[in-house]
Parts: C-alpha cells; structure tokens; sequence
C-alpha cells in the first residue's frame, strides 16, 4: 500500500518530467504513433498531430504539406510545454527542404527545438 506522501513524490513532477516530444503526422501515416509508444522511454510523453493530405501521395500532394505543418505544429501542446517537435514525413521534408519545414514547425510550436 502507498501512502499519500509517497504518490506527491511520484506525481510532482508530473506525468512526462523526461520531455514531451511532438508529432506531426501525415493524415494518412499509419504506422508512426504505434511506434512510438513502444519506443518512448519511461517519463517521456509522445503527442500526435496530423496535417491534411489527399489519399494519394504523389511530388504535388507532398509538397503541398508545407501549407499546414504551422497550424498543425500549433495543435500539439498549445500551451508551450512541448519540448520538440518533428515532420515525421521524410520524403516530403526532402521535397520541401529542411530550413522551410524547420521554419513552419517553429511558427506553430515556437517554444519547441
């Protein structure tokens, strides 16, 4: 039996005191967020996000992307206590370029490397 003294220690530092990493999903990925529930280490909180994308992936659907990853990015943790931030879309990041896709991420989730 835990007393109470015992949970305020557990507790205090809430449930994610390691990090709080974001996700900014395809709206179509299926296979990322199961991924990273078994691979977060204990402490750490995974949130998700999905930005809009037709169900055809193609240069032009990709690439459109760039469009939404700020209003998406904005959605995970909107108070600011997200501490990363991902484009968990590799293909589409090389189409759109790194420093873009770095630069829509931190104009929705300013507070987040």
């Amino acid at each position: 039996m835990t007393c109470n003294s015992d949970l305020g220690e557990l507790f205090d530092d809430g449930r994610h005191p390691r990090a709080k990493l974001g996700f900014v999903l395809l709206s179509t990925e299926r296979t990322i967020e199961d991924d990273m529930f078994r691979l977060r280490p204990y402490g750490v909180g995974v949130h998700f996000t999905r930005a809009y994308n037709k169900d055809d992936i193609s240069v032009e659907t990709l690439s459109n992307q760039v469009d939404d990853l700020a209003r998406a990015a904005s959605t995970l943790l909107p108070d600011g206590s997200l501490d990363v931030v991902c484009y968990a879309c590799t293909s589409a990041s090389l189409l759109i370029g790194e420093d873009r896709v770095i630069g829509e991420l931190s104009r929705g989730a300013p507070s987040a490397r």
